[in-house]
């Protein structure tokens, strides 16, 4: 049975072993209660865990809320006071009898005659003849109480009503329709609407003692000020950790750590932003804020200013956003690199609709377990003391059937998760600090930086010798869990060669000391080691599946995975990431799927698309330039550019003096070969649209209507605006059309606009 955390910082029991002697009631759990099994809703299963945070609502046997059930008067009263934070002065209060139906032995005696001498200010006192707010319960006409009877509406509406400091000379005559009309006026009763009479739930009892802290008392305070001193705008980091002493403590993004004055929570609320009310060194409350919203997504693309999920909505992330990821409050402008794709988090979403913060649920336990067979769960004990935990795998969750031998696994005590990890790599080991025989980190070819070694791996470590290669087993952020040494342990290091030639591994490792990246820019690669002073690295390709079905995100038969990556090529050109949002048609044909790679559950994970957004084109303008070597005229060279620009500075796409037909000025778009720039897999002329006045220009410029014709304003047009009298580019699309000049815009077969040229 968990104790209570008193006020003075004290702990007592009595509390708890009372309201255990009740059957059927709000019964604590040996165990923190997680999501409960009838709990479907998420904000209900949230705002349950604010009042467990409390010691206000507990579950019942089992795994069961039971939201539907009746609460007693007896029930409701433990709920006030506790809410009030006054549970700790109980047991003063068990040992008499105010009314003649609440003997001493009664497990609710102590909340009840503590309720009736309690004032809404904790204060006690008679009622309002001696200045004092009315108390917060009363008995029958009989001098009875009632406590198995079950609370209504209107007593459960007067009660909290109280708490907020109203009385009965503050609402009409008429009981209990003035305190009813009163708290709708307050907001107090938001989401629940009953009669006076009509019984109430425990579902809906949940929902009106968090109203009740966010509403402002009589005085025009918010209630929870009642219960200490409020922090607001934090981010809760974990309900469930613990300090050096083994004791439950609630985290927060400002360095707080509190201890718990109810039950640890489930992992809910973590990436919240709210406000934190501590008194002293306990956590009375954490109320999350009511003006925005928080939202558990899958991160697909994470750009400048922008976050899509895995359902391709788009968020628009503030300029002072921050990631938070375990102790670290990092600006997003300056991090948004690393939330990779298939990368789970909290974002919390201000009133004015942009995200504020991004919430990574981080490992916190210090060690990680390896999966010894498939399906098995053995060692997880050794992670957390827990059994409802959730289990993630590749960014989904999954049941313990989804578990393969080797896999990794790691807990996060701030959303009670088990994390799996797949992630292996074959590698040269090539240094070890401070020694090898106990290593904390450790490096090895053709990975940058050092690899930090977990305990678990010690001892697997420990007989590696320098120079061999070993296949390391990591955890999801990349943390030597251990070494193996049986060959079905095979690496899977997959990795992507960006333009610029640079390496970044599927699992957030950036490669080092790996050969020819240059003739794989552009490619989905393999990294594997060959050596002791580089790895090698091959690219990928076949394996097709089937036609694309982009509304249910299936290829042929096989889901696409949640951290799917997405690339299009044109006709073997280089390929470049994508997003869903990027594809607007319903259905991908099987001959344009070129590429798929599936995961361990048969669910594709890399797929490559052939030419089906259009914007796998490069484009640009042609410059023909004309060499004579002699000086009769012979040895004539033609060299042929495409050029765009970077913010106005030029920019060669292409060059050639092989006679492709094109004349200086045209504009065009071409694919090229993925290992050779001059040989193009696909040349055509854009089509000019002439005299295009500036009313033409529509939705921010981003379409041009003319000719009884509608155009899209491709989103890179910025780098394709070109001065034809002047000889330069134009910084953008907006200096192009405030130059004054006459426009021709450049469009391809989708009345798509490539290029504008300005002319005087």
């Amino acid at each position: 049975m968990r104790e209570l955390i008193k006020r003075a910082a004290s702990l007592v029991l009595a509390a708890v072993l009372l309201l255990g002697a009740a059957p059927g009631l709000l019964v604590p759990q040996a165990e923190a209660a997680g999501t409960f099994s009838d709990v479907s809703d998420l904000a209900m299963a949230q705002n349950i865990e604010v009042l467990q945070l409390m010691g206000v609502v507990d579950g019942m046997s089992g795994s069961r809320f039971d939201p539907s059930g009746t609460l007693t008067r007896a029930q409701f009263c433990k709920m006030a006071v506790e809410a009030l934070g006054q549970g700790d002065r109980v047991n003063i209060y068990k040992n008499y009898t105010i009314f003649p139906d609440v003997k001493p032995g009664h497990w609710a005696a102590g909340y009840i005659n503590l309720a009736s001498r309690l004032s809404a200010d904790g204060s006690e006192g008679s009622g309002e003849s001696d200045g004092r707010p009315t108390r917060l319960i009363s008995g029958y006409s009989d001098g009875t109480f009632g406590p198995e009877r079950t609370v209504t509406y209107g007593q459960a509406i007067t009660i909290l009503m109280r708490m907020l400091d109203y009385g009965d000379s503050d609402v009409s005559v008429v009981w209990p329709d003035g305190y009813i009309d009163q708290a709708m006026s307050i907001g107090l009763s938001e989401g629940v609407k009953l009669s006076g009479a009509s019984p109430i739930n425990r579902g809906q009892a949940v929902r009106l003692f968090v109203n009740l802290l966010n509403c402002e008392t009589k005085g025009g305070n918010k209630f929870y000020n009642k219960l200490g001193t409020a922090t607001q705008g934090v981010i809760l980091l974990d309900a469930n950790a613990k300090n050096s002493a083994g004791q439950p403590v609630l985290r927060t993004n400002d360095g707080g750590e509190y201890l718990i004055a109810g039950q640890p929570g489930a992992g809910l609320l973590a990436g919240s932003q709210g406000a934190v009310v501590v008194d002293g060194d306990i956590a009375r409350a954490f109320v999350p804020t009511s003006t925005g919203s928080s939202r558990n997504i899958t991160i697909s693309k994470a750009e400048t200013r922008s976050i899509t999920d895995s359902a391709g909505v788009q968020y628009t992330v503030a300029q002072t956003a921050k990631i938070i990821r375990g102790d670290e409050n990092l600006p997003y402008e300056n991090n948004f690199t690393t939330l990779r794709a298939g990368t789970m988090a909290t974002i919390y979403i201000s009133a004015g609709g942009r995200v504020e913060s991004i919430f990574i649920g981080s490992t916190t336990s210090d060690d990680a377990v390896i999966v010894a067979k498939d399906g098995s769960t053995d060692g997880f004990a050794l992670l957390t003391d827990r059994t409802d935990y959730r289990i993630v795998k590749h960014s989904e969750e999954v049941t313990y059937r989804s578990l393969r031998k080797f896999d990794v696994a790691t807990y996060s005590s701030s959303n009670n998760t088990i994390y799996i990890s797949d992630n292996r790599i074959t590698m040269y080991y090539k240094d070890a600090y401070p020694n090898t025989a106990a290593p904390s980190t450790i490096t090895v070819t053709g990975i940058e930086g050092e690899l930090e070694v977990m305990p678990c791996a010690i001892d697997s470590l420990s007989r590696c010798r320098i120079g061999q290669p070993i296949t390391l087993l990591l955890t999801e952020n990349n943390k030597v869990a251990g070494v193996s040494d049986d060959p079905t342990a095979r690496s899977n290091a997959y990795g992507f060669v960006d333009e610029d030639g640079k390496l970044e591994l599927f699992n957030g490792l950036k490669a080092a000391d790996a050969k020819d990246l240059e003739k794989h820019r552009g490619h989905v690669v393999m990294v594997s080691s060959s050596n002791k002073t580089s790895v090698n690295v091959s690219k990928v390709g076949g394996g097709t599946g089937g036609e694309l079905n982009v509304a249910k995100k299936t290829i042929g038969s096989a889901d696409a995975a949640p951290d799917i990556r997405l690339y299009e090529t044109v006709s073997g050109s280089r390929l470049r990431p994508i997003d869903w949002s990027d594809i607007q048609a319903d259905v991908i044909k099987g001959e344009n799927v070129a590429y798929t790679h599936k995961n361990y559950a048969g669910k594709v994970d890399i797929l490559v698309l052939d030419d089906v957004t259009g914007e796998g084109y490069k484009y640009g303008r042609v410059f023909v330039y004309t060499d004579i070597e002699d000086e009769e005229g012979k040895n004539v060279t033609t060299t042929t550019v495409i050029r765009q620009s970077k913010n106005g500075v030029e920019v060669d796409l292409a060059k050639f003096t092989v006679n492709r037909g094109l004349s200086g000025g045209e504009w065009v778009g071409f694919s090229a070969k993925a290992d050779d720039n001059q040989m193009f897999t696909s040349l055509f002329k854009l089509e000019p649209v002439k005299n295009v006045p500036a009313a033409a220009w529509r939705q921010n410029n981003e379409a041009v209507y003319i000719n009884n014709t509608l155009y899209t304003v491709s989103k890179n047009i910025d780098n394709c605006c070109y001065d034809r009298d002047a000889r330069m580019w134009l910084r953008n699309l907006n200096a192009a059309i405030a130059s004054g000049g006459t426009l021709t815009i450049f469009v391809d077969d989708g009345n798509v606009v490539r290029g504008v040229e300005v002319s005087r």
